[in-house]
Order: structure tokens, then C-alpha cells, then sequence
């Protein structure tokens, strides 16, 4: 367990309430033995325990961060893994790893469709549209592509534009 963790287990403050005949008192406590004055709101409770939290449980530093957002990729690509087998047909392109972009906590995946009919189906599996680019990449090329996010995973399905659907468009 981190420090951390165990910090915030030690600072679990949750509001009470007692009645005093027809007035209702309500107070933030602590598990580490804190209280907070008695509010005849419970919204003031809350801000008191906010404000406890605050300043009991220090910010997060870089480490505390970077685990954080691995777990939430490790979420992410849970739920992309699930939607994949519930919703990708082995007839349509398999995703491979794109890259992870500047953030380490975050993966793109890709699928190369060498067809428009490949791609319109698969933008309909991502429930997605398809987009032109705009202007070509750096090499001269220009796609069409569409994708979805699932948190920090993203899923895109793309095709080069060839010389003929570059001049129509």
C-alpha cells in the first residue's frame, strides 16, 4: 500500500448529524479524530471536510501521477479489449500498436483498410464518421479515417486517398 493510500484511509472523513430536539446539527469527522464544527447545513459539513482532506492528504507528487494514469490505461484498455470482442468482426482489419504519442499513459491503436467499402464498415463498427484530411502530412499523403477514444486508448481505422478520390475531393 503507498503512503498515500494509506493516508487517505487514515483521513476518511465522512458528516453526522444529531438532533437537538426540532434542530439537526451536522458535523465532518475524521477517522484519524478530527471534528468540524456543528453546521445547521449539511452542505457546510461537506466544505469542512473538504477542507480537512485538503490539508491533511498532500498532493499527489510525479510518481503518484504516473501510476495513476497506468491505471487508468490499464481501465482504458480493459474496456477497449471488451468492445473489440463484442463489436470487431474478424473479417475487418486487426488494430496494431500506432505508438503512444508524448503521454506514456496512452496508446494508440490503428487498423489499415485497404478499401472503402473496408472502411465505411469498420467506421460503422466504431459508430464513428469518416473525415478527409485536410491538408497531406508531411510525406504528401492524405487519408481518410475514423476513429473513437475509449479514455487514454484510441482507436482509429484509416485509408490513403488515391490520386482520382484526392481530385474529386
Amino acid at each position: 500500500m503507498s503512503d498515500l493510500h494509506d493516508l487517505m484511509v487514515s483521513h476518511l472523513v465522512m458528516v453526522t448529524y444529531e438532533t437537538h430536539g426540532p434542530r439537526v446539527v451536522f458535523r465532518a469527522e475524521c477517522s484519524c479524530g478530527w471534528s468540524g464544527d456543528g453546521h445547521d447545513d449539511n452542505a457546510l459539513a461537506e466544505l469542512d471536510a473538504d477542507d480537512h482532506r485538503t490539508i491533511a492528504v498532500p498532493p499527489a507528487d510525479g510518481l503518484d501521477a504516473a501510476i495513476s494514469g497506468l491505471l487508468d490505461l490499464q481501465d482504458d484498455l480493459s474496456r477497449v479489449v471488451m468492445w473489440l470482442a463484442e463489436h470487431w468482426s474478424a473479417d475487418l482489419p486487426a488494430p496494431v500498436s500506432w505508438g503512444t504519442g508524448t503521454d506514456p499513459a496512452r496508446v494508440d491503436l490503428a487498423a489499415y483498410c485497404h478499401c472503402p467499402d473496408l472502411l465505411t464498415r469498420a467506421a460503422a463498427a466504431l459508430d464513428a464518421p469518416v473525415v478527409d484530411d485536410v491538408a497531406p502530412d508531411p510525406r504528401g499523403c492524405r487519408y481518410q479515417r475514423a476513429s473513437r477514444s475509449f479514455g487514454r486508448v484510441r482507436l482509429e481505422v484509416y485509408r490513403a486517398l488515391d490520386g482520382d478520390t484526392q481530385a474529386a475531393a
